[in-house]
């Protein structure tokens, strides 16, 4: 019990506990361990600095609840997240894009993800899903509409904390 009466859990493993449990226990080491690299102490979410964690997969199997848990830690923490599991998988990192019906694969090339690994597979085996011209001149326009959305936010100030 803590002065305030309030309960508190302390962990030895993750031995025992049910899955929602260790989903919660497994976030609450990684945001621990990543305001330990941002050398972050009680005042820093306060603090008007940019620390940004991309996260890939782990959101992609957890519950509703166990996700909803992480994403106020990391907010309480002051962390601005990117979360990539959708991109990653309709990005054809794992399977070629060919492999889709004819819908998803023309979904999928609204994704950018889709150039960045293809010319990644290019540059290792020589063939790609997309021409490499195409790769390149789609990430640059991906990255230019991203930079001019965050230039757009910083001038306005939009959903930016105080």
């Amino acid at each position: 019990m803590r002065e305030d009466d309030s309960e508190y859990e302390t962990y030895t493993d993750s031995g025992g506990k049910s899955g929602g449990q260790k989903e919660k226990l497994a976030y609450t080491v990684l945001a621990a361990s990543l305001a330990y690299q941002f050398r972050l102490d009680g005042s820093a979410a306060a603090t008007r600095t940019f620390r940004f964690v991309v996260i890939d997969e782990a959101f992609g199997r957890g519950s509703e609840d166990s996700a909803r848990f992480a994403l106020r830690l990391f907010h309480r923490l002051g962390l601005q997240l990117l979360i990539v599991t959708p991109l990653t998988f309709l990005g054809g990192s794992f399977y070629s894009i060919d492999m889709l019906p004819p819908l998803w694969q023309t979904v999928t090339l609204f994704n950018p993800v889709v150039y960045l690994i293809s010319g990644f597979r290019w540059s290792f085996y020589g063939i790609a899903d997309v021409s490499v011209a195409v790769s390149l001149a789609m990430t640059i326009v991906f990255m230019a509409i991203s930079l001019a959305i965050v230039a757009w936010i910083f001038k306005t100030g939009y959903r930016l904390k105080t």
